[in-house]
């Protein structure tokens, strides 16, 4: 008897540690970028499954609150924030990731 449940117990987590597995993979192909024209310059958003994650209005990393100078920066960065969620890395961004994506200031 013992037995039996043990057997219903490993396949309920089987059956959980799949479906959470299969729900992550899904949401990992499910992640934009949108840039936005703001008041000051240029920012981008962040969606999972449609829905709002991360909006960025001003160039992360830095002094002030300053915003991106063109789309094609906001893009950038924005680009690099999805590719670091995909690969389970902590979503930010350092002065030197700015440097290196030539980020006008």
């Amino acid at each position: 008897m013992i037995k039996k449940y043990w057997i219903y117990i490993l396949f309920i987590l089987s059956v959980i540690i799949f479906a959470s597995t299969q729900y992550y993979k899904h949401s990992k192909g499910n992640i934009e970028v949108k840039t936005k024209l703001t008041k000051t310059g240029w920012g981008y958003d962040i969606y999972v499954k449609n829905k709002l994650f991360i909006t960025q209005d001003m160039i992360p990393s830095i002094a002030g609150n300053k915003a991106f100078k063109t789309e094609m920066d906001a893009k950038k960065i924005g680009e690099l924030m999805v590719l670091k969620m995909k690969q389970n890395q902590i979503p930010n961004i350092t002065e030197q990731e700015l440097d290196s994506c030539n980020i006008q200031r």
